[in-house]
């Protein structure tokens, strides 16, 4: 992977709308963030310097409806190794010319939209129904493909039923409070994942000699690091940290010595940053020890 020559596709309906892997590719501002939790994850681009027909297209949603581009998917990396970052809808989107120069396309994005803000669900399970049941049941009236990861046999059943009536995403979190789990619509999916669980044991690692850009910081309950853009970093994977100059933040007091417990950690949020020009093409990850 030759991480000197960022590369980065707009798809819509599997159609390149956008090609940043030519010569010509037009400048792209991102910020792409997934915090398992918040039942969502968002995208925010800037893309300059757009041809008028573009430009009409990407900021009316009228024009995208027509031609078939309500769904985005935005793909990054480097040269022969791109990974999707980002699948949902464009939620809003207009024309700007900060500078009175560069015309610039505004798009803001969701993992989700109309199945995560409208779907209901009204249902009455019967006695002794097991919970995975109804937790699938419920992840299913989103009506997207559905992920699981964990085991969720040991729960214990619904002796005596259950009635849901109400919009989906209440009930599921209704429903990971109880059975202690978390979910999220990532990438057009809904993903479920039991608060013992990781979606995958394999781990990559991280130190001042590979990628690692910048000190390791030490939270109160973990770390977060900044590395160079790497869409395989994922919440609920692990990673394995090694630095020899970290840096404290407990509570907001910065410390200047530690003892660092270098290894293992959980990723729980992950967010990528880039500017196709300029300096940044990056990805911080906030980890649990």
């Amino acid at each position: 992977m030759n991480h000197f020559k960022r590369q980065y596709q707009i798809k819509s309906n599997g159609k390149v709308l956008i090609d940043g892997t030519k010569p010509d590719a037009p400048q792209v501002k991102f910020t792409i963030e997934n915090i398992f939790g918040g039942g969502v994850s968002y995208a925010e681009m800037e893309i300059f310097n757009l041809n008028r027909e573009n430009r009409d297209l990407l900021s009316s949603r009228e024009s995208r409806e027509k031609a078939g581009y309500r769904d985005i998917e935005f793909l990054l990396g480097y040269e022969g190794n791109l990974s999707t970052v980002f699948k949902g809808i464009i939620r809003n989107a207009f024309k700007n010319s900060p500078d009175g120069i560069n015309q610039v396309v505004l798009m803001y994005c969701r993992s989700s939209g109309f199945e995560y803000e409208n779907s209901k669900i009204s249902k009455t399970f019967g006695r002794s129904t097991p919970a995975d049941d109804v937790i699938k049941f419920t992840a299913q009236q989103f009506g997207l493909p559905i992920s699981i990861y964990g085991d969720f046999s040991s729960e214990p059943d619904y002796i005596m039923g259950l009635s849901l009536s109400t919009d989906v995403k209440s009930a599921m979190n209704q429903l990971a409070v109880t059975h202690g789990f978390t979910w999220q619509i990532e990438n057009k999916k809904t993903v479920i994942i039991k608060s013992d669980t990781v979606r995958s044991e394999a781990m990559e690692t991280y130190d001042p000699d590979r990628l690692l850009i910048g000190g390791t910081e030490v939270t109160d309950v973990g770390a977060n690091i900044v590395v160079n853009l790497n869409p395989a970093l994922t919440p609920y994977t692990y990673i394995n940290i090694e630095s020899v100059s970290p840096r404290a933040n407990y509570s907001g007091i910065y410390e200047r010595e530690v003892n660092v417990k270098q290894g293992r950690y959980k990723i729980l949020q992950v967010t990528h940053t880039g500017d196709f020009e300029g300096d940044t093409w990056e990805t911080r990850v906030q980890c649990l020890r």
